[in-house]
């Protein structure tokens, strides 16, 4: 029969139907039918026509039906048709951000390559595959594709073993990361742009080992090569900005991305240039001008979408939920997180999903809604735990075991907590693990274990000293030592000195001030609620509304009797 009139007809009477570039049928039941009883021959041979048809239609132009190409011949015994068209396929879904589907024509591919006694393409379609399987977040999966890549030239296995060393570190196994950098630097060219790339993941990875001095000396040593490109050197001040940044050292940050910038901008690196004016962003927001920060998000947003990076895009809408977290609009900011969460899904970004899912739960944790922060983070984690990031499922298991604190679930809170602990610890998260151990204090205390709290309080005495929550420390010490009826007092008041960062925080602290003062100084304990209500009526925070609602009704009927 004849496939191109064979397609009309089909098309004609609904069972076939044209949907984004392809062809489908209508319903899964005309499909069976219609191949029921159909001989393995006559199907590729019928697939090998359709394929032809395509072809010969489209001549000169096949990009525009390439699934199509793809999809019929990989159905037949064309083996090096199939394997052409599905690398352009892959390529194609690749450029769309559409990791899965492309993940699916490789995988064709593959299957072709000893049937077609071509095997010199096979390294070629591991590395993709590898490429592909890390930007749907599909970590291990990338990781040993990559590994199968059996190349020659040491400039090649060098590029795999740096994106290898890329998927290390966004799993969060940073000194594995390092050394897989290493061993690509070794192996690049001398003064080779593939060399100067290898340093930027290893870079990467010592700036989440605490490492700033020695990101920082490789990052300078990649900066003197004469001969680096403008893209490079844009990118490598970009890197300096984010040393810079991870040392707390926010205008020196903020002037190496203007220098990134200034570089970038007469580039065609276009994505490269929208990442550094999203990050100038993010420091001005740490920087506090909330207006400059999403001023620059909105500019990268512009470049993003000029380009089509949906993977960009997402980031910003991240960013922009970030600043609005910062303004306490934290409806706005679940908002922007949800479309962050949309493109994610859309594009099998799983990593950030995950993250997106942890910055929803936090929002609805702050706005107090507590049973709706409990969901998304446990949604959070199983993403987190899929992708196999360390830093993030202990970051995850910490803040969903602070809000099962507030939710008085203290056996699962602290069954959270000591496994966020544990991961937090093995990758250096000094912050995180000095709050981890604060929430834990509070749910050992709660439960009535208060020598087991107070062995946390000596623990955290050590390490929280230098940490940004050292007044959140303060406080959890203060409610134990109260416990142990000691003097308290002091401690709570030099905690409430250094809470002025994160109101929450601070309206917590002034909630249990009240609650220890409440049969002792009755007076003091109701200006220190009154303290807590005006944070929590600017945060809209309904935990603690309710929670100072409570509280405020049993002091004054207290007073009332007195």
């Amino acid at each position: 029969s004849n496939p191109r009139e064979t397609l009309k007809r089909l098309l004609g009477t609904g069972i076939l139907l044209k949907k984004n570039g392809m062809v489908e049928f209508s319903h899964a039941l005309f499909q069976s039918i219609i191949y029921e009883g159909i001989n393995k021959q006559w199907r590729s041979n019928h697939h090998k026509r359709i394929g032809e048809t395509f072809e010969a239609e489209y001549a000169g132009r096949t990009h525009e039906v390439i699934y199509e190409l793809a999809r019929h011949f990989s159905m037949s015994n064309e083996h090096l048709k199939t394997i052409n068209y599905c690398m352009m396929a892959g390529e194609r879904a690749e450029g769309v951000f559409a990791p899965e589907q492309a993940i699916e024509f490789y995988k064709s591919a593959l299957d072709r390559i000893s049937l077609a006694g071509d095997a010199r393409m096979k390294n070629q379609i591991f590395e993709r595959l590898g490429d592909a399987s890390e930007f749907a977040a599909r970590f291990d999966d990338a990781k040993e594709y990559l590994e199968k890549t059996g190349y020659a030239k040491e400039e090649d296995r060098s590029r795999c073993m740096r994106k290898i060393a890329n998927i290390l570190h966004k799993q969060g196994r940073f000194d594995e990361s390092i050394k897989m950098a290493a061993m690509a630097v070794a192996l690049a060219p001398t003064d080779s742009e593939e060399r100067i790339v290898a340093r930027h993941i290893g870079v990467a990875s010592y700036l989440r080992t605490g490492e700033y001095e020695r990101a920082n000396a490789l990052m300078q040593e990649a900066l003197s090569i004469e001969d680096i490109s403008p893209e490079l050197r844009g990118k490598g001040f970009h890197q300096l900005g984010n040393i810079a940044w991870y040392e707390g050292k926010h205008e020196q940050a903020r002037d190496f991305y203007k220098q990134a910038y200034d570089t970038l901008r007469n580039t065609k690196d276009r994505r490269g240039l929208a990442k550094t004016i999203a990050n100038m962003g993010i420091i001005y927001g740490d920087l506090g001008d909330l207006e400059s920060a999403e001023k620059y998000s909105h500019q990268a947003l512009d470049i993003y979408e000029e380009v089509g990076d949906k993977f960009g895009i997402s980031a910003v809408f991240g960013d922009i939920s970030n600043i609005a977290h910062l303004k306490w609009d934290f409806e706005r900011a679940i908002e922007y997180q949800m479309k962050n969460l949309a493109i994610c899904e859309e594009i099998g970004n799983r990593w950030g999903v995950a993250y997106a899912l942890l910055n929803i739960a936090s929002a609805y944790h702050d706005l107090g809604e507590l049973e709706k922060a409990i969901d998304f983070h446990k949604r959070a984690l199983k993403e987190m735990e899929a992708t196999g990031d360390i830093r993030g499922i202990g970051m995850t298991l910490t803040r969903a075991g602070y809000t099962l604190e507030l939710l008085e679930d203290y056996p699962l809170a602290a069954k959270y907590l000591e496994r966020g602990l544990k991961m937090l610890e093995e990758v250096g998260e000094n912050d995180a693990a000095v709050f981890t151990l604060c929430c834990l204090a509070q749910v050992r205390l709660e439960s009535g274990e208060v020598e087991n709290a107070w062995s946390l309080c000596e623990r955290l005495q050590e390490i929280a000293l230098d940490s940004e929550f050292l007044g959140h420390a303060k406080m959890v010490r203060s409610r134990v030592l109260a416990a142990t009826r000691k003097e308290w007092e002091n401690e709570m008041q030099e905690g409430l000195a250094h809470l002025d960062g994160d109101m929450n925080l601070k309206a917590e602290a002034l909630y249990h001030k009240a609650r220890l003062l409440a049969h002792t100084d009755l007076e003091t304990a109701l200006a220190s609620l009154g303290e807590a209500r005006v944070i929590v009526n600017q945060h809209h925070n309904k935990h603690w509304k309710r929670k100072i609602d409570e509280l405020e009704e049993i002091l004054s009927k207290r007073e009332a009797k007195s």
